[in-house]
């Protein structure tokens, strides 16, 4: 979850501050958009948007946090209707390919850059990661009570499974220098993730 000062009676202007940082982020990324413009974009002034958040870097990390939130909210109820866990690791990967399109197109980054913004993003990109391999290891320990995957360490092959997805998405995408990632480009990489997930599902049910 996403610390935010002043809530209570400011809940819902703060609900407003960052959907209108997300558009402006969405469409000018993190290094071209101004407090200035988001102030403007809401007709506040400066103090007011400062009084909130001290600075774009903190109100970045909460649109970050919002969506991360997000993501984890839409996983969960996806994954909650679903009863194989093969399914499962199949809604995963596609649920989770669309968080990174929407954290690039948020920052603009370069996709070179992606794992070092990670690192000025702190806790979050930890939360992350822990909560995903959560939810994998439940995923593999499904697998595994009902017979489907033939498995010892549920976590362990949780941590494989996210480490191979990782690498596959920075092999498809390092070619890419600039900021966008085209469409066709996010076709190519679901189309390879998905043929890794079956790949992956395939080798943990035949292990002996």
């Amino acid at each position: 979850m996403v610390n935010i000062t002043h809530r209570g009676e400011n809940r819902e202007k703060i609900t407003e501050i960052l959907k209108v940082a997300q558009e402006r982020f969405g469409h000018y990324g993190f290094a071209k958009t101004t407090m200035r413009e988001i102030a403007s974009d809401m007709a506040i002034s400066k103090a007011t948007l400062y009084y909130y958040f001290p600075d774009k870097e903190s109100l970045f990390k909460a649109v970050i946090g919002k969506e991360q939130d997000d993501f984890f909210y839409i996983l969960d109820h996806k994954l909650t209707v679903l009863q194989r866990a093969e399914d499962m690791l199949h809604e995963f990967s596609n649920v989770r390919l669309g968080y990174f399109k929407t954290f690039l197109n948020l920052s603009k980054l370069r996709v070179s850059d992606f794992s070092t913004y990670n690192i000025k993003l702190g806790y979050l990109s930890q939360e992350l990661a822990t909560h995903e391999l959560e939810m994998v290891t439940d995923i593999m320990h499904k697998g595994k009570e009902d017979g489907d995957f033939n498995i010892d360490d549920c976590s362990k092959y949780a941590q494989l499974f996210l480490d191979l997805f990782k690498g596959l998405r920075i092999v498809v995408s390092k070619r890419k220098e600039l900021n966008y990632i085209s469409q066709e480009d996010y076709d190519i990489m679901e189309e390879q993730m998905r043929m890794f997930v079956n790949i992956f599902i395939l080798g943990i049910s035949r292990l002996k």
